[in-house]
């Protein structure tokens, strides 16, 4: 906060990560979403941090870098400022292992994971042309979440089919001043293009919880926040009906950027039938401006979709799904309000699950609802990127899933050897457990048997 201070008052531009050599293991005690967005993945080989959880903003922008993290390593700050100087540390972001000036032996056993690792992703990258199609001949559309433009390489070589997900608090994290329609539109529009007509996703600004603004809060769209719970308070949807402006700008631009290529918008933080009734009544508002204005737009606006991320949603998503044209399942934030657990702090981080039983009712409840209803729905948030969970996904009746490029892969792979049949069974016993334990056993079990 110190540093953010002097740098405004100095009107100093953003400084990144720049000045780190190659190679470098960053160790902090937190490390906000606008920190993240602003790491360099050609120098900064690894991140630890003392708070965090595994599912908060931040792990989500470094694992869509390609970036190893772990999040939550009580105790590392002190061990790294007693290694001797540019002392090497391991950091396993899959184990959540995180080992300070090793001795050789665990540097070599380190440095054979790695090599391993990389000849695993070798093999997996002949998946790349590959349909996402079940061993039971069923199709799954396997898409890519999108935190920052520069992950678009990425996702070009993941194989997946398009964007599921594109996080547009990019444009807004670490800017001085709000973008305007046009600096809007025209990104959008390079995402757009550059699937080459594979469906982009584009969920609205969605800012609350642990990011921060400074051109947000200088507009005064964020005053008498501070002193709020961010989870449960002007986040989401809620914040851009408040201030239409703002919306207005970022549908206008949107919009445009569908005549591009097949776009979908996504609302975030939806929790009435009268915020999507509302949300509509702008976007058709915002389509007549534009169309007087003889912009270019398709013929029939982009479909209106909305995320499930609380128990209210999930609950109500039959009266949701008939007001909506899609449903977008985003299991980090279902799983920390259904669970009460802040997804990023370190002090419950045992006590955030995604396969709750709870949870996983939920999600059951939306496919169900979704299916019954017509509506395409998708899952992504961070379990769709788990190849162990693919299978209960799709016996809980998800045939989309979106996630960080670099899962893609491997969760193809788990879908082409999936059998419906035996997914549907198997998720049919989890939906019958109330121990969380239980269910991660049975987890285990029915990925160790390869079925």
């Amino acid at each position: 906060i110190a540093r953010r201070l002097i740098r405004n008052l100095a009107a100093q531009p953003v400084a990144g990560y720049s000045a780190f050599p190659p190679g470098t293991v960053l160790v902090a005690e937190q490390l906000r979403p606008a920190d993240a967005a602003l790491i360099d993945p050609s120098r900064v080989s690894g991140v630890v941090t003392e708070d965090g959880g595994a599912t908060d903003h931040t792990a989500i922008m470094l694992r869509a870098l390609g970036i190893p993290a772990v999040m939550g390593a009580a105790g590392v700050c002190a061990a790294a400022s007693l290694a001797p100087a540019n002392a090497p540390i391991i950091v396993d972001g899959g184990s959540g292992i995180v080992v300070v000036a090793p001795d050789a032996a665990t540097l070599e056993t380190a440095r054979i994971g790695v090599a391993a690792y990389a000849r695993e992703r070798q093999k997996l990258a002949r998946l790349r042309r590959l349909k996402a199609v079940t061993a039971s001949g069923e199709p799954v559309e396997l898409q890519a979440n999108l935190e920052l433009p520069a992950e678009l390489p990425l996702i070009a070589q993941s194989g997946a089919a398009g964007i599921g997900l594109l996080r547009t608090e990019f444009l807004f994290i670490n800017a001085e001043t709000l973008p305007d329609e046009a600096a809007q539109f025209a990104v959008y529009r390079e995402i757009v293009e550059s699937m080459s007509g594979d469906p982009t996703t584009i969920r609205v600004l969605d800012w609350g919880g642990e990011k921060q603004s400074d051109a947000l809060t200088q507009a005064g769209f964020l005053a008498g926040m501070g002193d709020l719970n961010p989870a449960l308070g002007l986040r989401g949807l809620r914040l851009l009906l408040r201030a239409p402006e703002l919306f207005e700008a970022q549908l206008a631009a949107i919009l445009r950027a569908s005549a591009h290529g097949p776009v979908r918008i996504l609302l975030p933080m939806v929790t009435l039938v009268a915020e999507v009734q509302a949300a509509r009544e702008i976007l058709e508002r915002v389509a007549r401006r534009l169309r007087r204005r003889r912009v270019k737009l398709p013929s029939t606006l982009p479909p209106l979709g909305v995320m499930i991320e609380t128990p209210a949603a999930a609950l109500n998503a039959d009266a949701l799904a008939l007001e909506a044209d899609f449903l977008a399942i985003g299991t980090n934030d279902l799983a920390m309000y259904t669970l009460a657990v802040d997804r990023g702090a370190a002090e419950v981080a045992d006590l955030y699950n995604s396969v709750h039983p709870a949870v996983l009712k939920l999600v059951a409840r939306v496919a169900s609802a979704a299916l019954r209803l017509r509506r395409p729905v998708s899952l992504c948030g961070e379990i769709g990127g788990d190849p162990r969970l693919t299978p209960l996904l799709l016996g809980l009746g998800l045939r989309s899933l979106s996630t960080n490029a670099s899962s893609v892969p491997l969760v193809k792979q788990a879908i082409r050897s999936a059998e419906i049949e035996s997914c549907v069974r198997f998720a049919r016993q989890v939906l019958d457990q109330t121990d969380p334990a239980r269910v991660s056993a049975l987890i285990a079990a029915f990925h160790a048997r390869g079925v």
